[in-house]
């Protein structure tokens, strides 16, 4: 016989039931029941290559741990193996859940860090590049003595003009630029 399970619903309702014991906490009996009830339909919706979120990955574990305590115990008796184990259960589910709470306290901690690293990069970045001087250096003749300049002579005014620049670079050698 096939039994339809409403896979959202049987997943908001783990996600509810981590969030309820860990805040509220949950009488022994309710507890067993409730999970029972849970593993028993996440068995008939679990799809191994879908991807689930960290809590439910948790309660995957979990489940994997009663599975195991099942068959040392030599039992399918969901209700006897979680009532037998429910304090190692319900510790498994809480210390998850604290972990992955630590996880994302980490990566907002992280995220914070890298931002305000970031911010001082640009700032420091903005303030180097605000700072700089571009100078432009045209080289003009008169009228009068642009013919008689010849290619030599415009060489010899050019190395003049670096010789120049370079002898300014190294007394403000902030101001440096590419050769």
């Amino acid at each position: 016989m096939f039994t339809s399970v409403n896979e959202p619903a049987t997943l908001i309702r783990i996600e509810k039931l981590i969030h309820t014991l860990v805040h509220r906490g949950y009488r022994d009996e309710t507890l067993v029941i409730e999970l029972i009830q849970i593993i028993e339909a996440f068995r008939l919706c679990y799809q191994e290559e879908y991807y689930y979120s960290p809590l439910i990955r948790d309660f995957i574990k979990v489940s994997n741990l009663i599975d195991v305590l099942s068959l040392e115990m030599q039992s399918s008796n969901l209700y006897y193996v979680i009532s037998k184990n429910l304090t190692d259960i319900r510790a498994a589910l809480i210390w998850n859940y604290r972990l992955l709470v630590q996880e994302i306290q980490d990566y907002r901690r992280q995220e914070v860090k890298n931002t305000e690293s970031l911010r001082e990069y640009l700032s420091d970045l903005f303030n180097h590049y605000a700072r700089l001087l571009v100078v432009r250096v045209d080289l003009k003749y008169n009228k009068n003595v642009r013919d008689q300049i010849s290619f030599e002579l415009f060489s010899q005014h050019m190395e003049i003009l670096d010789l120049l620049r370079k002898s300014l670079l190294q007394v403000h050698p902030v101001y440096q630029c590419s050769d």
